[in-house]
């Protein structure tokens, strides 16, 4: 159990990965530093479906171990996040992590929270560039993948049905701000594909006051838990990565029955079943 991987879809725990193990062929199933991978085929392409445990800690041991362990070519970071009310974002969007930012590093005092950068010690360097209270989300891999995914309006090709992930790729459809084009035949609702600020946390907001503060500090879209931790494990290892969340609520409404993950995961999964069938169409043959 080894070798070189196309593509790491990574993601906290099994729900956030769903159906996606049935787009594989030749799948093999393994225990893994006590989580759970799938490796198999995609087309032309060697994939790698992983769980990571859930918050920091779990995310940046385990994402490290099948580093060490698999030769990875790009990671895709997948899974549900609770957006900001303030932010641009709306359940049932997509958010790509354009800026990776740090909530909890810095120094706590009376009067307030201060930045990782206020302590004067650097969270990661790497070519001479110190990171403080940021983990660049930023590269050729970002580049492409907005290129290719730009931000705007998206529906999936049809309703996913259980067990059937490959029938739900993402379609663009529209510029950010419009109504989407046309969608007689579509079988989801639009939503908006976002690029923007993600903040990691180790305790998710609480309340709509907690959630409200953290974006007045940050101006970030989302909150989710392991974000930084795979970001700065991929700089370590020079690996390029991708985060990519679909929003299931409302940072600090801890009221479940307002979520909506299956619809968030949904879009979150189209999205990369999009950009995976790019993939396939540059490396076959011409």
């Amino acid at each position: 159990m080894s070798g070189r991987i196309d593509v790491a879809i990574l993601a906290a725990v099994a729900e956030e990965l769903g159906t996606l193990a049935e787009l594989l062929h030749l799948a093999e199933r393994h225990r893994f530093r006590g989580e759970i991978l799938t490796l198999g085929r995609y087309a032309d392409l060697t994939l790698l479906l992983a769980t990571l445990g859930l918050g920091k800690v779990n995310a940046a041991i385990t994402t490290a171990a099948l580093f060490e362990h698999f030769a990875v070519h790009q990671v895709w970071h997948v899974g549900c996040a609770g957006a900001y009310s303030e932010s641009p974002l709306s359940v049932g969007d997509v958010l790509i992590t354009q800026e990776s930012l740090c909530a909890d590093e810095g120094i706590l005092t009376a009067a307030g929270w201060l930045p990782q950068q206020a302590m004067g010690i650097p969270i990661g360097v790497k070519n001479g560039h110190k990171y403080y209270d940021e983990i660049p989300a930023h590269g050729p891999l970002l580049a492409q993948v907005k290129t290719n995914i730009p931000p705007g309006r998206y529906q999936l090709s049809q309703e996913p049905p259980p067990r059937a992930a490959h029938r739900c790729r993402a379609e663009h459809r529209t510029a950010p701000g419009q109504a989407p084009a046309d969608p007689a035949g579509v079988g989801s609702s639009p939503f908006q594909v976002l690029y923007g600020p993600s903040l990691t946390v180790s305790m998710v907001s609480g309340d709509r006051q907690t959630a409200k503060q953290r974006f007045e500090q940050r101006r970030a879209f989302a909150e989710n838990m392991e974000g930084t931790a795979v970001a700065q494990t991929c700089v370590r290892f020079n690996i390029a990565m991708v985060e990519c969340r679909g929003i299931s609520n409302w940072a600090g409404d801890r009221n479940k029955a307002h979520w909506e993950m299956d619809t968030a995961l949904h879009h979150c999964h189209g999205i990369l079943i999009a950009w995976l069938e790019l993939l396939t169409r540059q490396t076959r043959p011409k």
